[in-house]
């Protein structure tokens, strides 16, 4: 046993430096997510975070990793390749978008609330009360100067994420059995997770299921007319779970341990919970996807064929006879929950509202900030206005291309592009060596590039990539591809 964990954990040949990038990446994601914080609050002092700790993570992010590249550099395994070049170029524009935003944001917007589409009598929304739909109202907003400072080293620390993940540790890594560690660290923190939820939000389960069965989806997360929610909020409740289901399939398509199967089932059963739409549906398709390729991957394999036909169809028939059976006894509450939860697949006022966030995005690239975008956090801050005044109360833009476009313009949109079309060239050539494996490795970015299009979370885009970029450095090492 203690051989193999040995085995899991000796994945590179650490050095004294790689210390400076683990102490970066531990310092650099609380300085990312206060950064968040500023984003959607009218006044960073609002922030219950003290400033001087933000400021210290943003040193430490930034000593740490110019030392951790510096020693990189000098011991030559930094490449001079253009992917190098690539991600410096957009760090700079990055930055540079940033401070290069109009200290004061002014723009006139045609009031169209949300409460309008099915109400034309619909006169108050959430800042402008008594305001008929059409009226011009003219929405501001201010880029302070700490919003500056944070949001210029936020996304330069972003881009540096997205090169490690993309191009150094991939390299550095001597097995696939790092991604092993990082799927038992995943499991491990969603169990902490789904625990916490159970311990300290336990009286809100009955509450979702009978909101769930009556069909009141606008009631699942109000109790005593506030908001509340499992954990923390429905979307990155059901993303981080979904993250799980990936993880368990990625895991699985190295080990081939069955129980990963039913690791991925406890999961997806509390994805349910976080009545994430979008997340539930793609994450079943990929797994469903998953398990065609293992049947075809094993279709000559006759014990391995029929156990896993065994698994599936005997589910299929167990789950069926349970949900008769349920029913029968609940009198019809489980059927008329299906029904329910089918019905609002067909409800079209979230991409209703989708389309008037994406519309902001538009206004916003206006008057010659198509090439270099609004800048990264910047855009949030002009953006989370622009959503009020459709009684939209948030600040994502619900689209990560549109996020790409609206913070880092037309340049960032054709780096982002770049990094998918090189992740289907690293699929191409991973697949001549392992078409299963391969497929199997790039479910989750399948299923979310098309999650992507309704969510601003490209940045998770890259940890589902990874498995495959992990693979292919690995076996280029094996076979000097």
């Amino acid at each position: 046993m203690i051989e193999k964990i040995k085995a899991y954990i000796k994945f590179m040949e650490p050095d004294w430096d790689d210390l400076f990038l683990l102490i970066g990446f531990l310092s650099a994601v609380p300085f990312y997510a206060f950064s968040w914080l500023f984003m959607v609050t009218s006044n960073p002092d609002d922030v219950p975070f003290k400033l001087w700790m933000i400021i210290a993570c943003g040193a430490i992010t930034t000593i740490c990793w110019s030392i951790y590249f510096y020693f990189q550099v000098k011991k030559g395994r930094i490449k001079n390749s253009v992917f190098t070049w690539l991600f410096v170029f957009f760090a700079i524009i990055s930055l540079v978008s940033v401070l290069v935003q109009p200290k004061d944001f002014s723009i006139d917007m045609v009031y169209r609330p949300i409460g309008a589409i099915n109400n034309p009598d619909f006169v108050n929304g959430p800042d402008y009360i008594g305001i008929m739909p059409g009226t011009v109202v003219n929405v501001t907003a201010t880029i302070t100067p700490i919003h500056r400072l944070f949001f210029a080293f936020a996304s330069v620390f972003i881009t540096t994420i997205f090169y490690i993940i993309f191009l150094v540790l991939p390299q550095r890594l001597k097995t696939t059995n790092f991604l092993i560690l990082c799927g038992i660290c995943t499991f491990i923190f969603l169990f902490i997770l789904i625990g916490y939820s159970y311990i300290t939000e336990y009286y809100k389960y009955p509450l979702f299921f009978q909101n769930l069965f009556n069909g009141d989806f606008q009631g699942i997360y109000h109790v005593d007319n506030q908001i509340c929610s499992f954990v923390a909020q429905r979307v990155p409740y059901g993303v981080c779970l979904m993250l799980g289901v990936i993880f368990a399939l990625v895991v699985h398509a190295i080990t081939k341990k069955w129980y990963l199967y039913l690791l991925a089932a406890f999961y997806y059963i509390n994805m349910i919970f976080s009545y994430n739409k979008t997340s539930l549906a793609l994450t079943l398709l990929g797994a469903f996807v998953y398990i065609i390729i293992r049947l075809i991957e094993t279709f000559k394999e006759y014990r391995k064929r029929n156990t896993i036909i065994f698994i599936v169809f005997g589910s299929i028939i167990v789950t069926g006879l349970g949900v008769v059976g349920i029913s029968y006894v609940t009198k019809g509450a489980v059927l008329s929950f299906i029904y329910n939860i089918l019905k609002s697949f067909t409800n079209d006022t979230t991409m209703i509202s989708r389309s008037y966030i994406w519309d902001n995005t538009f206004h916003l690239l206006q008057d010659g900030w198509w090439l270099l975008g609004r800048g990264f956090g910047t855009y949030h801050v002009m953006l989370y206005p622009m959503n009020l005044q459709n009684g939209d109360n948030v600040c994502p833009s619900h689209s990560s291309y549109n996020a790409v476009l609206g913070a880092g313009g037309i340049f960032s949109l054709f780096g982002f592009i770049a990094l998918i079309a090189y992740y289907g060239y690293v699929f191409y050539q991973c697949f001549k060596i392992d078409k299963f494996k391969t497929m199997k490795l790039s479910i989750g970015v399948f299923s979310f590039l098309f999650y992507t299009f309704t969510e601003g979370v490209n940045y998770l885009l890259a940890f589902f990539m990874f498995p495959l970029f992990v693979f292919y450095h690995t076996k280029r090492k094996e076979m000097s591809l």
